[in-house]
């Protein structure tokens, strides 16, 4: 598996910007997605804007509509399913498109929609590892479709309330988009988990990416990682 190109979404960071360099969050309004018409900026999710703000760095919509997409997330949707429970609790109706963008691949069907991608899709969520069981799903698919690149897009939100009592991860938006094909590059090895929660995945992948690393472990509560550079 050979990592090609690669982009990040956190606040504060300017396209481009190395992670090193990054001063931390900051509040912002998050992606502004100005390659996108108003209309259709009006109907995405917070997680729709990550998504698809670390996808148009990768390439043009002509370049997405090749790629088989991943997408791996702790939450997923959990801001627009939290709207619907309050709509819910306040008896409020719910509509059908509402209910429907609710659900856990509702970023990668969006994306797959604005480019016009019919390639195939996939979606994969193991809580705080799901960045190591994207990369397993990753290679996989590039086992099964050589000739395509796999588009993996990781991606989460903060907890809304009253879900943000429980202090879990993150506790800023970010984003992930790792552009990888078949040519030889990283390889995999599982390794089983601590049982506990580890630092960010993501932010410890960019940092190794950034300054070319040989090998990363990556540890996680249920599943690790290790990612070795072929000779």
């Amino acid at each position: 598996m050979f990592l090609e190109s690669h982009s990040l979404y956190l606040p504060g960071l300017e396209p481009g910007q190395s992670l090193s360099d990054w001063g931390g969050p900051v509040d912002d309004a998050g992606p502004l997605l100005a390659f996108l018409e108003a209309k259709q900026r009006r109907r995405l999710s917070k997680l729709d804007r990550l998504v698809l703000q670390v996808a148009h760095q990768i390439g043009p919509p002509e370049v997405l509509a090749e790629r088989v997409i991943l997408f791996a997330s702790r939450h997923g949707e959990i801001g627009t399913t939290l709207k619907l429970l309050h709509q819910w609790t306040q008896g409020e109706s719910l509509s059908p498109a509402g209910f429907s963008h609710s659900v856990h691949n509702a970023p990668a069907g969006r994306l797959s929609i604005l480019t016009h991608n019919h390639q195939p899709a996939s979606t994969v969520s193991m809580g705080c590892d799901s960045l190591q069981a994207g990369l397993i799903e990753a290679a996989s698919l590039l086992a099964r479709y050589p000739e395509r690149r796999v588009l993996l897009l990781l991606a989460d939100e903060p907890l809304a309330a009253p879900l943000d009592l429980l202090g879990i991860e993150p506790i800023w938006p970010s984003a992930l988009a790792l552009d990888l094909s078949a040519r030889v590059g990283w390889r995999l090895k599982v390794l089983p988990g601590t049982g506990a929660e580890p630092e960010s995945a993501m932010l410890r992948l960019v940092r190794w990416i950034e300054q070319g690393g040989s090998e990363l472990k990556l540890e996680g509560e249920q599943l690790g990682l290790l990612l070795q550079k072929a000779n």
